[in-house]
Protein backbone atom coordinates (compact mmCIF):
# COMPACT_ATOMS: atom_id res chain seq x y z
CA UNK A 1 0.00 0.00 0.00
CA UNK A 2 2.88 2.35 0.32
CA UNK A 3 4.18 1.68 -3.14
CA UNK A 4 0.84 0.72 -5.25
CA UNK A 5 -2.08 2.96 -3.64
CA UNK A 6 -5.43 1.93 -3.85
CA UNK A 7 -6.65 4.64 -5.46
CA UNK A 8 -4.61 6.09 -8.14
CA UNK A 9 -3.64 10.14 -7.82
CA UNK A 10 -5.78 12.30 -9.86
CA UNK A 11 -3.89 13.62 -13.03
CA UNK A 12 -4.58 16.59 -14.52
CA UNK A 13 -6.28 16.89 -18.03
CA UNK A 14 -3.76 19.28 -19.37
CA UNK A 15 -0.43 17.30 -17.61
CA UNK A 16 0.71 16.07 -21.18
CA UNK A 17 0.61 19.77 -22.15
CA UNK A 18 2.45 21.14 -19.27
CA UNK A 19 5.02 18.50 -19.07
CA UNK A 20 5.67 19.53 -22.45
CA UNK A 21 7.21 22.27 -21.28
CA UNK A 22 10.42 20.90 -20.70
CA UNK A 23 14.20 22.24 -20.67
CA UNK A 24 14.62 19.27 -23.07
CA UNK A 25 13.19 21.56 -25.76
CA UNK A 26 15.20 24.83 -25.18
CA UNK A 27 17.89 22.74 -28.07
CA UNK A 28 15.18 23.48 -30.87
CA UNK A 29 13.60 26.59 -29.34
CA UNK A 30 10.69 26.33 -32.53
CA UNK A 31 9.21 22.80 -30.48
CA UNK A 32 9.63 24.89 -26.95
CA UNK A 33 7.81 27.87 -28.19
CA UNK A 34 5.12 25.76 -30.01
CA UNK A 35 4.57 23.87 -25.95
CA UNK A 36 4.19 27.65 -24.95
CA UNK A 37 1.53 28.24 -27.38
CA UNK A 38 -0.54 25.46 -27.06
CA UNK A 39 -1.05 26.18 -23.03
CA UNK A 40 -1.58 29.72 -24.15
CA UNK A 41 -4.79 28.26 -26.78
CA UNK A 42 -5.39 26.34 -23.46
CA UNK A 43 -5.31 29.43 -20.76
CA UNK A 44 -7.72 31.97 -23.25
CA UNK A 45 -10.31 29.17 -24.13
CA UNK A 46 -10.52 28.55 -19.98
CA UNK A 47 -10.61 32.16 -19.68
CA UNK A 48 -13.12 33.45 -22.56
CA UNK A 49 -15.44 30.05 -21.06
CA UNK A 50 -14.96 31.50 -17.73
CA UNK A 51 -16.54 35.00 -18.83
CA UNK A 52 -19.37 33.39 -20.67
CA UNK A 53 -20.23 31.47 -17.28
CA UNK A 54 -19.60 34.35 -14.99
CA UNK A 55 -21.88 36.09 -17.06
CA UNK A 56 -24.44 33.72 -16.76
CA UNK A 57 -24.16 33.73 -13.21
CA UNK A 58 -25.82 37.04 -13.00
CA UNK A 59 -29.23 36.43 -13.94
CA UNK A 60 -28.22 32.72 -12.69
CA UNK A 61 -26.67 32.05 -10.23
CA UNK A 62 -25.08 28.11 -9.65
CA UNK A 63 -23.10 27.31 -7.12
CA UNK A 64 -21.60 24.09 -9.53
CA UNK A 65 -20.77 26.93 -11.93
CA UNK A 66 -19.49 29.17 -9.58
CA UNK A 67 -17.15 26.44 -8.04
CA UNK A 68 -16.15 25.78 -11.76
CA UNK A 69 -14.78 28.83 -12.22
CA UNK A 70 -12.53 29.29 -9.19
CA UNK A 71 -11.14 25.73 -10.19
CA UNK A 72 -10.22 26.88 -14.25
CA UNK A 73 -8.74 29.94 -12.42
CA UNK A 74 -6.37 27.70 -10.46
CA UNK A 75 -5.63 26.42 -13.34
CA UNK A 76 -5.01 29.62 -15.47
CA UNK A 77 -3.18 31.09 -12.65
CA UNK A 78 -0.53 27.64 -12.58
CA UNK A 79 -0.50 27.92 -16.63
CA UNK A 80 0.53 31.62 -15.84
CA UNK A 81 3.24 30.79 -13.20
CA UNK A 82 4.33 28.29 -15.68
CA UNK A 83 4.65 29.75 -18.41
CA UNK A 84 6.30 32.32 -17.22
CA UNK A 85 9.15 30.62 -15.27
CA UNK A 86 9.68 28.66 -18.51
CA UNK A 87 9.88 31.96 -21.06
CA UNK A 88 12.19 33.53 -18.59
CA UNK A 89 14.63 30.11 -18.54
CA UNK A 90 14.39 29.64 -22.67
CA UNK A 91 15.38 33.15 -23.25
CA UNK A 92 18.82 32.20 -23.44
CA UNK A 93 18.93 29.59 -25.61
CA UNK A 94 17.04 31.22 -28.33
CA UNK A 95 19.68 32.49 -31.25
CA UNK A 96 17.02 33.55 -33.74
CA UNK A 97 15.43 37.12 -33.60
CA UNK A 98 12.09 35.56 -34.90
CA UNK A 99 11.97 33.58 -31.83
CA UNK A 100 12.86 36.02 -29.30
CA UNK A 101 9.88 37.63 -30.81
CA UNK A 102 7.40 35.13 -30.54
CA UNK A 103 8.69 34.54 -27.10
CA UNK A 104 8.59 38.31 -26.15
CA UNK A 105 5.12 38.20 -27.50
CA UNK A 106 4.04 35.32 -25.06
CA UNK A 107 5.39 36.94 -22.35
CA UNK A 108 2.94 39.92 -23.02
CA UNK A 109 -0.38 37.56 -23.73
CA UNK A 110 0.17 35.60 -20.59
CA UNK A 111 -0.66 38.12 -18.38
CA UNK A 112 -3.35 39.41 -20.52
CA UNK A 113 -5.42 35.82 -20.63
CA UNK A 114 -5.02 35.35 -16.95
CA UNK A 115 -6.22 39.13 -16.29
CA UNK A 116 -9.45 38.09 -18.25
CA UNK A 117 -9.67 35.26 -16.22
CA UNK A 118 -9.78 37.21 -13.38
CA UNK A 119 -11.71 38.93 -14.49
CA UNK A 120 -14.38 36.25 -14.77
CA UNK A 121 -14.04 35.37 -10.85
CA UNK A 122 -14.85 38.91 -9.95
CA UNK A 123 -17.97 38.98 -11.59
CA UNK A 124 -18.85 35.32 -10.33
CA UNK A 125 -17.84 36.83 -6.80
CA UNK A 126 -20.33 40.38 -7.58
CA UNK A 127 -23.04 37.59 -8.68
CA UNK A 128 -22.75 35.27 -5.86
CA UNK A 129 -22.95 38.38 -3.32
CA UNK A 130 -26.43 39.50 -5.51
CA UNK A 131 -27.46 36.06 -5.36
CA UNK A 132 -26.40 35.99 -1.30
CA UNK A 133 -28.19 39.25 -0.34
CA UNK A 134 -31.42 38.29 -2.73
CA UNK A 135 -30.50 41.11 -4.75
CA UNK A 136 -30.85 41.41 -9.12
CA UNK A 137 -30.19 43.85 -12.19
CA UNK A 138 -33.40 46.08 -13.41
CA UNK A 139 -34.46 44.91 -16.93
CA UNK A 140 -32.53 48.18 -17.92
CA UNK A 141 -29.63 46.72 -16.80
CA UNK A 142 -29.80 43.32 -17.82
CA UNK A 143 -30.37 44.79 -21.33
CA UNK A 144 -27.31 47.03 -20.79
CA UNK A 145 -25.50 43.91 -19.56
CA UNK A 146 -26.42 42.16 -23.26
CA UNK A 147 -25.13 44.57 -25.53
CA UNK A 148 -21.74 44.67 -23.41
CA UNK A 149 -21.33 40.93 -23.54
CA UNK A 150 -22.33 41.25 -27.08
CA UNK A 151 -19.57 43.21 -27.58
CA UNK A 152 -17.13 41.55 -25.60
CA UNK A 153 -17.77 38.33 -27.41
CA UNK A 154 -16.93 39.87 -30.58
CA UNK A 155 -13.58 40.97 -28.82
CA UNK A 156 -13.37 37.78 -27.81
CA UNK A 157 -13.88 35.84 -31.20
CA UNK A 158 -11.20 38.49 -32.49
CA UNK A 159 -8.65 37.62 -30.30
CA UNK A 160 -9.06 33.96 -30.86
CA UNK A 161 -9.03 34.53 -34.60
CA UNK A 162 -5.72 37.38 -34.09
CA UNK A 163 -3.92 34.48 -31.43
CA UNK A 164 -5.09 31.42 -32.36
CA UNK A 165 -4.81 31.95 -36.34
CA UNK A 166 -2.41 34.96 -36.63
CA UNK A 167 -5.19 36.79 -38.36
CA UNK A 168 -4.00 40.43 -38.49
CA UNK A 169 -7.74 41.66 -39.38
CA UNK A 170 -9.01 40.12 -36.31
CA UNK A 171 -5.81 41.70 -34.51
CA UNK A 172 -7.06 45.30 -36.16
CA UNK A 173 -10.42 44.72 -35.39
Amino acid sequence: YRLVKEEPAEVSPYQEKLDALSPVFFSSPALALSSCYDLLMIQLKLARKNIDLAYGLLTNYDEKIYNEIQEDEATIDMFADRLSGYLVSLLPHLKDDQHTAIRDEYYRVFSEFERLGDHAVNISDNAKSMADKGTAFSATATKELDVMMKLLDRILDDTMLAFGKRNIEAAYR
